[in-house]
């Protein structure tokens, strides 16, 4: 330090103050202040206070906007959670990562790390150290007051639409609570459930029962939904459904086209000339399902996949009422059968081959003529007509069905005996590969032929189906065996079959000492149904009953199929009249009085020339339709497909329809 009288002294001591010098003390005073260094003093305070209030109302507005008070600004390492310390990038450098497995968020730029400058966030997210823990393990919330919540939205759903999901948060690189990648992202990865779970859900066009319209363009569909078609009074859809119909295909839907609840639109089909649109967990089989563009959600044809379906929205609904068209299955049934008569003749005299009564196309009537030559004939019109289509289509509906049934009004006994007339039938062993090779799965023993040859007969007639794998009910060697059900599972339902006889019984029933066929009125056939139904998902009944020759049902049937409808019924399938019968319903349960001929050779009388082949489709354990083929049989061994829409395939139709008056609205 310099000496106290040193030159410089002064410079280490206490300055005097502006105001002069220490009370008491002399010396000269300093100049007073110019005018224009107060005005430079006066102009400083002024920009200080300006600055002051805009910061006020800068923090003022923040507080009205987001009702809290600003945080203060963080230290450089308090920067988003997720972002690793060891490379705190600037907060230029952080970028939005792209949506993965439904999880949003942050990846790190390609950029130089440099020190952060103070950054003020915003004002509703608290500061937070970094720590990023191992990968998958979850991110631990900070101590911090918590961040308000933000709704997370899954890939490919709006952002108006509410999730009431919440994500758990993972360490950056990570995927999930595994480090593994999903093999196929899906909206719902990374999240739970949502509460309102949303389905792909089909929507089916639908028309009146006995209508023949098998499909409809998609075009024609869309003109309907417009409200700019005038092939239907009304159009309706379902209620609720407006804005996914809409979305799915594009279109503004009017107000002309009605909202209604599914029952209500099956109603208004039913009554009258309307189209339906109905999600297809809601269809039933008293209406006709349409295809659209030759695709169908139903049948043996039925599309694999509800993404191949043409018309499918997302919808909310439970999960038990989601659509999976892997649960769909088809059964289709065929009336009386035998090998005996005409087609052994057939197939067996002219050498045609098992292969031949399966071997029918399509068929178109041109005309009727009488066939003084007809067994018979007794004034009855048979068809002239000609046949068309490609071989084996009939055999493909048949074997292309998940279950194919029929009635095999036959023995095969051992001594077997071809018959050219007459009303004793005997099929030939060997030739039940007629049935095997055309893929039917059941036969029916429960007829009034079935003890044409006797015990022996019936008995080596199950032991003839057991040795081709077919499977039977309604025959065996005492009453207890005739009344066992027969189960077969198909596409994980099991279907129970429980058949019986109700005609020429004192003839041909089982008894406890007897081979023979179930009585339909038997306390033995009412606790076969009961077992059944117990076991079963879907339980048929298949009666040979009613009267030969006639579409009329007689009172017991409709006694019976009632009584078999409040035991749990799910479908009657009748047989023995030799011509088409017409359908009833009860309680929705389907009644077929009769199917008609199949694989039969009464060429005598179009009625008894002509059948149906009834197609049904079911959804797990639920009938959802019913389509019915009719075909007229050719050359007294094979039946050909008509066209239900015209000519004699229209008339057998009305025909039926007519029969079905009085017990069914369909």
């Amino acid at each position: 330090m310099p000496p106290a009288d040193h030159p410089d002294a002064s410079a280490v001591r206490r300055a005097p103050t502006p105001s002069g010098p220490a009370d008491g003390a002399s010396g000269p005073q300093p100049p007073a202040p110019s005018p224009f260094s107060r005005l430079l003093v006066v102009g400083f305070v002024v920009l200080f206070l300006v600055g002051a209030l805009g910061f006020v109302a800068q923090v003022l507005t923040a507080v009205e906007q987001d009702g809290a008070s600003p945080a203060p600004s963080p230290s450089p390492s308090a920067l988003v959670s997720a972002v690793p310390r060891t490379t705190v990038p600037s907060v230029a450098a952080l970028v939005p990562m792209a949506v993965e497995d439904g999880a949003v968020g942050l990846a790190q730029a390609d950029v130089p790390t440099l020190a952060p400058a103070p950054m003020t966030p915003h004002p509703s997210v608290a500061p937070t150290e970094v720590h990023v823990p191992p990968c998958g393990e979850p991110i631990p919330s900070s101590s911090a007051e918590p961040a308000p919540e933000v709704p997370s939205i899954a890939p490919g759903v709006s952002p108006g639409v509410s999730q009431s999901a919440s994500v758990e948060p993972v360490a950056p690189g990570c995927i999930g609570p595994s480090s593994a990648p999903s093999a196929a992202p899906s909206a719902a990865a990374s999240a739970a459930p949502l509460a309102g779970s949303l389905h792909d859900m089909p929507f089916v066009p639908v028309v009146r029962f006995w209508q023949t319209r098998e499909s409809i363009p998609m075009d024609t569909l869309v003109r309907a939904l417009r409200g700019r078609d005038t092939d239907w009074a009304r159009v309706l859809i379902p209620k609720g459904d407006r804005d996914a119909l809409e979305g799915a295909l594009g279109i503004e839907i009017p107000d002309s086209v009605r909202e209604a609840p599914p029952s209500a639109i099956i109603e208004a089909v039913r009554r009258g000339n309307a189209l339906g649109i109905l999600r297809a967990t809601d269809i039933e089989p008293s209406v006709r399902a349409l295809g659209i563009d030759g695709r169908e959600l139903f049948g043996n044809d039925r599309v694999t996949g509800i993404g191949r379906w043409p018309l499918t929205a997302r919808v909310e609904v439970s999960a038990e009422r989601a659509w999976r068209q892997s649960a769909t299955w088809t059964l289709v049934a065929g009336g009386d059968s035998f090998t005996d008569r005409g087609i052994y003749e057939r197939v067996e005299a002219r050498g045609k081959g098992v292969d031949y009564p399966f071997d029918g196309g399509t068929a178109r009537v041109t005309g009727h003529h009488i066939c003084p030559s007809c067994p018979r004939a007794e004034g009855n019109l048979v068809p002239i007509y000609r046949l068309s289509g490609p071989k084996g289509i009939v055999r493909a509906l048949v074997k292309d069905a998940d279950l194919a049934i029929a009635n095999h009004e036959q023995p095969t006994p051992t001594n077997w005996v071809y018959h050219l007339q007459g009303l004793v039938f005997s099929g030939k062993p060997d030739l039940t590969r007629i049935f095997t090779r055309a893929g039917i799965d059941f036969l029916s023993l429960a007829n009034n032929h079935i003890r044409d040859y006797g015990a022996p007969g019936v008995l080596n007639t199950i032991k003839t189906l057991d040795a081709y794998g077919i499977r039977h009910a309604g025959a065996g060697k005492n009453v207890k065996a005739a009344a066992r059900p027969a189960y077969l599972d198909v596409n994980g339902v099991t279907v129970g079959i429980v058949s019986c006889n109700q005609f020429s019984v004192p003839r041909v029933r089982a008894t406890r000492n007897r081979a023979g066929a179930l009585t339909c009125k038997s306390e033995e056939a009412f606790d076969a149904i009961r077992a059944a139904r117990k076991r079963a998902d879907v339980l048929v009944v298949f009666p040979h009953w009613g009267v030969e020759y006639t579409r009329r049902r007689v009172p017991y049937q409709e006694r019976l199929a009632a009584r078999w409808e409040r035991m749990g019924v799910d479908v009657v399938i009748g047989a023995h009249s030799h011509v088409p019968g017409g359908i009833g319903d009860i309680d929705g349960m389907p009644v077929f009085y009769s199917l008609g001929n199949f694989i039969f050779d009464q060429s005598w009388s179009t009625a008894t020339m002509e059948g149906v082949l009834a197609e049904m489709t079911f959804a797990g354990d639920r009938l959802a339709q019913i389509r019915m083929h009719p075909f007229l049989t050719h050359d007294q061994a094979q039946p050909n497909l008509l066209d239900p829409a015209r000519d004699d395939g229209r008339a057998l139709m009305d025909e039926i329809r007519k029969a079905s008056k009085r017990i069914s609205d369909w």
